[in-house]
């Protein structure tokens, strides 16, 4: 099973409830210690990813989680509560309306975005090339073993904004226009994006407002900006049935080159990112700023991409829906997000009374 696998299914789960918060246990792993042993007072600042971990499986807020963010910023305001995702900033606008969250750091696409006061304070990118011959090989298909040809769907992640490539002809498919060429039903990966939040567009409706000349047909040719240095691609998320994904994981790292580096949170995409960019290295640059340490940081994860901030954090908290990458490195355990695991960690954390200088929990 590759580490990146959830054992429970992240994006089929069963709302059992349960019985401890313990993760998913392993035979080499020990049962994690209580929640009931963090001080609140020894937290600092609370980061959760969002995907799998702070929303629940059909990308909504579990109430216990919405209520007990909520109780945490009323009566620890000096805590910050910092989303730290692969998602664009703008697709998770509505949690920080929900959260009371826009006064908050924010850690986007994977650690390529900080954002502070909203603006904009760390953005990394890829090499242009790089991203210009990449799109432009697995969208047309490249081979990972002998005889076995991979094509992917590539979304093109610009800050706030998410292109397909569609401008690159495809590999080969069936006549019947409703399969690949191997004969698999075809998935609308675009679509499946947009169930995540992320508003996909074709990058043939790039509106060119970093320059360049449209070409003959009246298109703007986004690939060409890209390489030219005119765009700057944060991420490259490269979507494949779950069954090609391994292979195609291996064919990436093998041509990697130190010029990106590979990670994971949903099965059927792979995501590339600058290879020095995670959200551990992100949120550093916050610490730093905020003259903290990770000794002082309660972090909330459930896949690969949650590993870098999970294992440098104090208390690392997997969900128990977590993939074995996370849960090895995390050293706290809580329930599953179908269950509101965040606030249910967090309401064991911040009980009434607990925090230096701070009144417990005020409902209202």
């Amino acid at each position: 099973m590759p580490p990146d696998t959830p054992h429970t299914g992240a994006l089929a789960e069963t709302p059992a409830l349960a019985d401890s918060n313990s993760h998913p246990s392993h035979p080499s792993h020990p049962a994690p210690p209580s929640l009931d042993s963090i001080p609140a007072r020894a937290v600092a600042l609370v980061a959760s990813d969002v995907d799998g971990t702070l929303l629940a499986p059909d990308h909504s807020l579990h109430p216990l989680t919405r209520a007990a963010v909520a109780r945490l910023r009323r009566s620890h305001p000096h805590v910050p509560f910092v989303i730290c995702t692969g998602k664009p900033h703008a697709s998770c606008a509505w949690i920080r309306d929900e959260l009371d969250l826009h006064d908050m750091p924010a850690v986007h696409l994977n650690g390529c975005n900080v954002y502070v006061d909203g603006d904009l304070v760390w953005d990394k990118g890829l090499d242009g090339e790089v991203v210009h011959n990449l799109a432009t090989d697995l969208s047309t298909g490249v081979e990972v073993s002998p005889g076995k040809v991979v094509a992917a769907s590539v979304m093109l992640y610009v800050r706030n904004r998410v292109y397909r490539v569609v401008s690159v002809p495809p590999a080969p498919r069936a006549n019947d226009d409703h399969h690949d060429h191997d004969g698999r039903p075809r998935r609308d990966f675009q679509l499946e994006l947009k169930g995540y939040g992320e508003d996909v567009v074709a990058d043939t409706q790039y509106a060119g407002e970093y320059g360049g000349k449209p070409e003959s047909d009246g298109r703007w040719d986004l690939l060409a900006l890209v390489r030219r240095g005119l765009v700057t691609v944060n991420k490259i998320v490269v979507c494949v049935p779950e069954e090609d994904a391994d292979a195609l994981r291996t064919y990436l790292l093998t041509h990697a080159n130190s010029t990106y580096t590979v990670t994971q949170a949903l099965g059927f995409a792979l995501e590339l990112i600058p290879p020095s960019v995670s959200k551990g290295a992100a949120l550093e640059v916050l610490l730093s700023r905020l003259s903290l340490s990770w000794d002082h940081v309660m972090a909330f994860g459930d896949a690969e991409n949650d590993v870098s901030m999970l294992s440098r954090a104090r208390y690392g908290v997997a969900m128990a829906n977590a993939t074995r990458a996370a849960s090895e490195v995390a050293a706290f355990g809580t329930r599953r997000n179908v269950e509101g695991g965040v606030g249910w960690a967090l309401e064991r954390v911040f009980r009434e009374g607990e925090g230096e200088g701070q009144d417990g929990w005020v409902d209202g």
